[in-house]
Formats: C-alpha cells, structure tokens, sequence
C-alpha cells in the first residue's frame, strides 16, 4: 500500500507541477497573442490603403499633417482674432484677423518682419530687441506695444502674446496673438 501511496503522490506532485507548467505557458501565449493583436492592429493603421512600404506609410502620414494644418490655418483664418504664427527664426509666416486695417498694412506687409512697421517709431527698437531676445531665448513673449497707422498717425495701445512651438524639444516657431489694450484709451498723433 506504501507503494501505492508513494506512486500516487509522485503521480500527483507531477500533475501539480505539470498543471504550473500549463498555466505558465497558456499565459506565455496569453502574452503573446496580446502583442500580435497590438502588432496587427498597428498594421491596419499603417496600411490602410494599401501600400505595405515605410515610405507608403510615411506619405500618408505627412498628407495627414498636411490636411490637419491647412485645416487648422484655415479656422484661424476665418476667425476674427489678430494672429500670427512664426517660423523658428520669427519670421511672421501667417496673419490673420484685422490688425493690418487697424496700421494701415496689407496682410502680406506684416510677414516676415515687416509687422514692426507698424509699431510706433517710439516702440519700435525695444520691440525688436525683445523680440529677439525671445526668439534667441527659445521662449514665449509677451509685450505691450503702441501702433501708429501708416496714412491717418492714429496709435492704439497692443498687447502682443506669442508662445513657442516645439518639435522634439526644438523651437519650430511661435503661435501668437495681437490683442487691444484696453487699459489706455486710444490717441492720436
């Protein structure tokens, strides 16, 4: 009966051990089916029309980011707000909105750094020195700025707020916005 009693629970001990076994492979493949899943739902995603290349892939990509921005440019552009965006040298690649009625300029005259034409000759060179310094600096800017209009001399008082952009921790430019001061009234001269 001893025997019989050892052989049963070294049968058992092997079931035991052979049931752990199971488990841990089942889990193993458990595992591993998770990540084909992820791997072939990436593939769709990459695949989506066909084209089984990295470069396929990639021109997809970059059709995408070009609809999304010119989408996006074309939704600033309809909105009323005064703003611009830079490249990573903080020349004005974009205008938008009415500030270039309120001095006198076409929009395509603020481009560039032709918007400090319109700052009054009073404010311009600390203006352009901030500027500058903001874009050297890598960081975001915020001043406050009086216009005068090119043909009628009326200033107005402008509060300008341009953030940095950053690709990979790199600037790529700035986004930013031209807002009234409403704190001074308006004056001529």
């Amino acid at each position: 009966m001893e025997q019989y009693l050892a052989i049963a629970s070294g049968v058992a001990g092997g079931l035991a051990v052979s049931f752990k076994l199971l488990r841990w492979a089942y889990r193993a493949v458990q595992d591993v089916q998770e990540k084909l899943d992820i791997i072939e739902g990436l593939s769709r995603e990459l695949v989506p029309n066909g084209g089984t290349s990295m470069r396929d892939s990639m021109n997809r990509v970059e059709a995408s980011v070009v609809t999304l921005t010119s989408k996006l440019r074309m939704i600033v552009q309809l909105n009323e707000w005064d703003a611009f965006e830079t490249d990573s040298k903080g020349n004005w690649t974009c205008s938008t909105g009415k500030f270039h009625e309120y001095v006198g300029l076409e929009q395509r005259d603020l481009l560039g750094y032709g918007w400090l034409n319109a700052v009054h000759p009073d404010d311009r060179e600390r203006i352009s020195r901030e500027w500058a310094v903001a874009i050297k600096q890598e960081r975001d800017w915020i001043a406050k700025f009086t216009t005068r209009h090119i043909e009628t001399g009326q200033c107005r008082e402008y509060r300008i707020k341009a953030q940095a952009l950053r690709l990979n921790g790199k600037l790529i430019g700035h986004l930013g916005l031209i807002e009234k001061d409403y704190s001074e009234e308006e004056t001529l001269g």
